[in-house]
């Protein structure tokens, strides 16, 4: 599989005498940074579909999407080929959509959640489903919004040893129009709180009850890998390899208890034993929010003020709610890679991960302890910058 680790390669020559050397390698693969790469699915007949099966009664499923198309978009889905079959789309409508169909015409459906997902804006969907109790609960953004235990049919013995689709519904008649991220599926119920506590961060493969995960941080190839031990890798046809902009780093923290209609958001995350950045709401009302880190270097030096980024590190932040505002403050002065002279030192900001440039923001306090940002509403990464 295509992820970060290290490898020892031995090459060994062989004269015509028979004399052998053997000279050994370490080869490190350096993960993308943040989100990476991301797959675009530009509708008709784009998908991805694996050439392995998943066995699985109860699980969850989870990605990041960003669209604005109108129509049934398929996310996520199982093969329809025996009858009985699972898919996660965005809807007609522009909701969450899950459908569960067992053989025999059972069937367990649900597209009624609360907040649109074809805005244009990035938006983490996951729904998990308990086989005992044949409950489906439907999450936007790390928030339950439907939990849903009868529709039609009771989904008797229901289970699913079927190939994965990526990017289409279950019958290849529905393509996904827009952005896919950072897929996973899971023999389990996830908690509100798992969901929450990985959906802005990189996970391990190895985690256990992780079935299938995707990343999509390869820029090239028709095969996307599944980086478990499970070799679920899956045929592209036509879906292309993009920067994403979806928001994830290598950790994250969230705060989900800002209380109804207020700005009453608080999170900070600090780079080891060194800088940290604080964020507290300004405007909205938020929901929820998440502050993530990035431990290493960006996609990206490039900026608008011929600054030089040296950091290995940067931060960035989701958040949930209506014309939501935040006040950044960055604890800089532990930062190795800082001026020492105080005016020289700058925060640069970009949208995402996807825009290939940096700019110098204008501060509202500058020390040489902290710099701040007010009322931030169009930069959600930061990064340390040393203007000439």
């Amino acid at each position: 599989t295509y992820q970060e680790g290290t490898a020892t390669i031995d090459v060994t020559v062989t004269d015509a005498d028979g004399g052998e050397y053997t000279r050994s390698f370490l080869l490190t693969i350096i993960d993308m940074p943040g989100s990476g790469y991301m797959m675009n699915f530009g509708g008709g007949s784009y998908s991805a579909t694996t050439t392995q099966t998943l066995n699985f009664t109860t699980h969850s499923v989870e990605a990041w999407i960003n669209t604005t198309d109108n129509a049934w978009n398929g996310i996520v889905a199982t093969d329809d080929s025996s009858g009985k079959w699972s898919q996660m789309s965005v809807s007609s409508t522009g909701y969450l959509a899950v459908q569960l169909m067992n053989t025999g015409g059972q069937e367990k459906a649900y597209s009624g959640t609360t907040s649109l997902i074809n805005d244009g804006n990035w938006h983490h969907v996951a729904y998990t489903f308990e086989s005992a109790s044949e409950t489906l609960n439907l999450y936007v953004d790390g928030v339950l919004e439907v939990t849903f235990v009868s529709n039609n049919q009771a989904l008797t013995g229901f289970s699913l040893t079927e190939k994965i689709k990526i990017g289409v519904d279950s019958s290849e008649s529905s393509y996904f129009s827009g952005n896919i991220d950072e897929v996973r599926i899971w023999d389990s119920v996830l908690s509100a709180a798992t969901i929450r506590g990985n959906m802005c961060q990189k996970i391990d493969p190895s985690t256990g009850g992780l079935l299938a995960y995707y990343r999509f941080d390869q820029d090239n190839g028709t095969t996307l890998y599944d980086l478990t031990s499970n070799n679920n890798d899956c045929e592209i046809d036509g879906a292309g390899w993009v920067e994403s902009g979806a928001p994830i780093g290598d950790e994250s923290v969230s705060d989900y208890d800002v209380a109804n209609g207020t700005t009453d958001l608080s999170l900070s995350l600090q780079y080891t034993g060194e800088d940290s950045i604080d964020i507290v709401g300004s405007s909205g009302p938020i929901t929820a929010g998440h502050l993530y880190l990035v431990n290493q270097a960006p996609n990206t030096t490039t900026n608008d003020a011929a600054a030089t980024i040296s950091s290995n590190r940067y931060w960035g932040v989701f958040l949930i709610g209506d014309s939501e505002q935040f006040n950044m403050t960055y604890f800089y002065s532990s930062n190795p890679y800082k001026s020492s002279t105080i005016s020289k030192n700058a925060v640069g900001a970009r949208t995402n991960n996807s825009i290939n440039s940096w700019t110098n923001q204008a501060l509202d306090t500058k020390n040489g302890i902290i710099m701040q940002k007010f009322n931030i509403s169009d930069k959600f990464e930061f990064i340390l910058m040393v203007i000439p």
